[in-house]
């Protein structure tokens, strides 16, 4: 079941049809799923009182931009307050400019894309697949019926082509396979509970190491 705070975030992403990182990541954490740190600036005047550790990651935040990326709105491993500052200003003319997003940096790692999305027959369905920018060229995912357990999770991994690189490849340590499952499942359960309000979500990447699990991006479209 949904939280008061979850429900507040989904009426008030209602009116744009989607919601905007800062809120699907505080969405996911409300759920107990791994966010990095981060700070939603929603004006120049919150800038000077970062207090997240240095280089730091920044995205813009508009509920016009969907794609980031394509307009230049992602700056990974700025260092200083001023490198900041440059990036805010930067985006500041973009259409309905509403902050950035400002988070420390995660470490790389295997990246993988999780999504869903209600079938009308079936219901809420998983995917699970390799991530990155390499989703779309290699096409290597599996899907299985919310909600999962553990066994519908070691299956998943086991069918993907890409699955040892989680298990460990040519000397690679395995990633946190535990936390994995605890993540999937646990995602799972969420999109139970968004089934009625949300028409998909998209986690891409999720970075997989040793040391744990960090959901990097994530868009989450309503019905």
């Amino acid at each position: 079941m949904l939280n008061k705070s979850q429900q507040e975030i989904l009426i008030r992403s209602a009116a744009t049809g989607w919601v905007m990182e800062p809120d699907a990541k505080r969405l996911f954490a409300l759920a107990g799923l791994p966010v990095p740190n981060n700070r939603w600036l929603k004006t120049r005047e919150e800038l000077p009182g970062l207090d997240l550790p240095w280089p730091v990651a920044a995205k813009i935040v508009s509920p016009s931009v969907v794609h980031k990326s394509e307009v230049g709105g992602v700056a990974i491993g700025l260092r200083t307050q001023n490198e900041l500052e440059d990036f805010y200003h930067r985006m500041e003319p973009l259409p309905d400019f509403a902050g950035i997003l400002v988070e420390e940096l995660v470490a790389p790692g295997v990246e993988l894309i999780i999504g869903a999305k209600t079938d009308k027959q079936f219901g809420p369905i998983i995917l699970v697949g390799l991530g990155g920018i390499t989703a779309e060229l290699y096409d290597d995912v599996t899907i299985r019926l919310a909600p999962l357990d553990h066994s519908d999770v070691g299956a998943m991994i086991k069918k993907l082509k890409a699955g040892r690189l989680l298990t460990g490849f040519r000397g690679s340590p395995p990633i946190a396979m535990d936390q994995l499952s605890r993540v999937l499942i646990d995602f799972s359960h969420l999109v139970m509970d968004l089934a009625a309000e949300v028409a998909s979500i998209d986690i891409n990447p999720l970075i997989c190491t040793p040391d744990g699990i960090t959901i990097a991006d994530a868009r989450i479209m309503l019905a």
